[in-house]
């Protein structure tokens, strides 16, 4: 018998097309017009509605990943705390919610060029105020919409990480990572903020002496203190998850963090100075600090966050090599004085429950061929993501992934041509392409979270590719105990803090 198609079923996708072309209208629209438009007409758009553009892509991004997660069945909600994953909204309805803020967001912007161009100034200059109210109510406030719950955890999160005095979860390290990406955005809002409050900006246009106050410069305490506010927290966030879990290695990432803020505070003056063309004394420590930052934050990435330790494998192969080539009366690494060339090889190794990861009908382990060969050459053994029970994806797009890491941890190099930087079109752009990366390296990290719970607590593999081969997962398996999909049983998972 045929199924009959709900309302909703053609209702809900219809309404999200007529939106989209929605956007794209307006989006084309204020580009077209916000060019005929006085400076600082064209200022005022930019300092308003630049803020909003990345985020509302990053959530749109994020409702993309969980939608990909939820069709190859893979259960991500197991990176959050057990009292979090009831506020989880599906992907497609994240999406749409993104889709209806970007509608707002497009419409304003279109309606502010229009006002504009007619000189209806004082109706121009209302318009951003209802941009943040509006964006504001209907993300958070528990209107008679669907989720009320999960917005109300979203801003009760975001009021976590800017408290960071508690015990960190996954759900704040996760959203204060994410603004790590959006600092710009933070420091965009707070100057569209002292705009607001400084009153009628384009007064300019009616009285000529009138001239904005000097706080709204983008080098101003405010902005400054907004731009480096997420790394501040993420930097706090490390030292508290060392003092509760000990792990030294949170040290060495709140190092990472705490580089971080002399680039931006140096890169703020360093653009100001650059699109005045005046001279910027401080331009060798800002290239130094620049470089050094990218090149640690990227081997953060790919050693730490992304579990892929080729550095250190290297490294450490090296050292084994060494020693090895010295004999055992000079310090050779088997003995009972391990050294720490053995202890790094040992961290680096598949945990120890790999081995489990067996099809129960054939006991074929899951593992890759080097993965279980002890030769030098077998370098996909420590490298835990890229094992078939771990892969999401084709394993060229891992690759593609570290490359393009690199890339955009460089984009800041722009500023070393011309005045490239002075455009704030191609500013825009480059925030976008950060707000890709960090969607990029959300993907992974979720996948490595994934893959670890499964590991520590024997639950199988979760990948789509261990599910295409017909691998069964432990919570499909017949009297297992576990049933991740449904529930847990018998409060297996609960009673371990899942």
């Amino acid at each position: 018998m045929r199924r009959q198609i709900s309302r909703d079923e053609t209702f809900v996708p219809t309404f999200k097309v007529i939106l989209s072309l929605f956007c794209m209208a307006c989006a084309m629209y204020t580009m077209r017009v916000v060019q005929q438009l006085p400076s600082i007409a064209q200022q005022a758009i930019l300092v308003n509605f630049q803020p909003v553009v990345p985020p509302i892509v990053m959530l749109w991004l994020w409702g993309a990943r969980v939608k990909g997660l939820q069709a190859d069945g893979v259960e991500y909600e197991l990176c959050f705390a057990a009292k979090d994953r009831k506020h989880l909204m599906p992907g497609e309805d994240i999406q749409g919610l993104a889709l209806l803020l970007g509608s707002i967001a497009a419409g304003l912007a279109a309606l502010m060029c229009k006002l504009a161009a007619m000189q209806a100034y004082a109706s121009t200059e209302m318009l951003p105020i209802v941009l943040y109210m509006g964006l504001f109510a209907v993300a958070f406030l528990p209107w008679p919409m669907p989720y009320p719950g999960s917005r109300l955890f979203f801003l009760h999160t975001f009021q976590r990480i800017l408290t960071p005095l508690q015990t960190v979860s996954w759900a704040d390290f996760l959203l204060a990572d994410i603004l790590c990406s959006l600092s710009k955005s933070c420091a965009d809002f707070s100057r569209a903020i002292c705009w607001l409050s400084t009153g009628p900006v384009m007064q300019s246009l009616v009285v000529p002496s009138f001239r904005a106050p000097e706080v709204c410069s983008p080098t101003a305490t405010p902005q400054l203190v907004a731009l480096c506010l997420p790394y501040i927290i993420r930097f706090i966030q490390c030292f508290i998850v060392h003092r509760t879990t000990g792990k030294r290695a949170q040290l060495w990432n709140a190092a990472k963090y705490f580089s971080g803020l002399p680039v931006l505070l140096l890169s703020a003056f360093e653009h100001d100075a650059h699109t005045a063309n005046r001279p910027f004394p401080l331009r060798g420590t800002w290239l130094l600090a620049c470089a050094f930052n990218s090149l640690f934050s990227y081997y953060w990435d790919v050693e730490h966050d992304w579990k892929m330790p080729w550095i250190s494998r290297v490294w450490t192969e090296a050292r084994q090599r060494k020693r090895a080539a010295q004999g055992p009366g000079q310090g050779s690494v088997v003995g009972p004085s391990s050294s720490v060339a053995t202890k790094r090889a040992a961290a680096l190794a598949p945990p120890p429950n790999a081995a489990h990861f067996t099809n129960s009908s054939s006991s074929t382990s899951l593992l890759a061929p080097s993965a279980t060969n002890t030769s030098k050459h077998s370098s996909p053994g420590c490298l835990p993501l890229l094992q078939p029970q771990a892969l999401h994806a084709p394993r060229s797009w891992y690759v593609w992934a570290l490359c393009s890491n690199l890339v955009l941890r460089f984009l800041w190099m722009h500023r070393l041509v011309g005045r490239l930087e002075a455009n704030e079109g191609l500013e825009l752009l480059l925030a976008l392409a950060e707000v890709w990366r960090r969607h990029q390296w959300v993907r992974i990290r979720i996948e490595v979270e994934i893959n670890h719970v499964a590991s520590i607590y024997s639950v199988g593999p979760t990948s789509p590719t261990a599910r295409k081969a017909g691998i069964p997962m432990l919570w499909d398996r017949p009297n297992s105990g576990v049933s991740l999909g449904g529930g847990v049983k018998k409060g297996v998972l609960e009673n371990l803090g899942l």
